[in-house]
């Protein structure tokens, strides 16, 4: 829901639809989109379990794969300084008049976040040496969310608003933290959850 709301104020450019904040960072629309695609991945991996389906849905595959696509995109226009242009195929015209250096582009730190949850969306269950790689990625993803919501909470400017975090919006913030937890309440019986859930 929060991804769809920010994409409907950009459609209707309502500053506080994007952010939820008034004057704080706004959802970019491809964070948004990456929002949407891992939410349904999750949702359609979930009912998959609940029917106790042996093999994972393609749906899940595909959404996962799309999410993590957008964000592997925007890592890699960070890495090697260039700019792909796909950042403002969603609503272009409201996305370069908002400005910044680089007008709808995710921040360093969301696409990372979203990178390290789409990544263990996709390997959840994988298993090395009788560890699940991929919940240790999601709990990371979750903590780059929890840490820019700490800084809105206590008002550390520094936690969402600065240098890899820069432009971290509430929303985003919340969903990354949201998504990572999501992943891993997915196997609530095996690897690190299954500790958790004995204590």
């Amino acid at each position: 829901a929060l991804g769809l709301v920010a994409l409907l104020g950009w459609l209707l450019d309502l500053k506080l639809l994007q952010s939820l904040l008034p004057g704080a960072a706004t959802m970019k629309p491809n964070t948004a989109l990456c929002v949407i695609l891992l939410a349904a991945a999750l949702r359609f991996d979930l009912r998959a379990t609940r029917a106790s389906a042996a093999s994972r849905p393609w749906t899940t595959w595909a959404c996962t794969a799309a999410g993590l696509g957008i964000a592997l995109a925007t890592f890699l226009e960070y890495a090697w300084g260039r700019n792909f242009g796909f950042d403002t195929w969603l609503f272009p015209e409201s996305v370069r008049a908002a400005g910044s250096d680089f007008p709808g582009r995710m921040s360093h730190a969301t696409a990372t976040g979203f990178l390290l949850i789409g990544l263990g969306l996709l390997g959840l269950d994988w298993q090395v040496r009788g560890r699940k790689p991929g919940q240790f990625l999601a709990l990371a993803g979750a903590l780059i969310g929890y840490i820019a919501l700490a800084g809105y909470a206590f008002g550390a400017h520094a936690l969402y608003a600065e240098r890899w975090f820069s432009s971290v919006s509430l929303p985003t913030a919340v969903m990354l933290f949201s998504l990572g937890l999501g992943v891993l309440c997915l196997r609530p019986d095996q690897g690190i959850m299954a500790a958790i859930n004995h204590v």
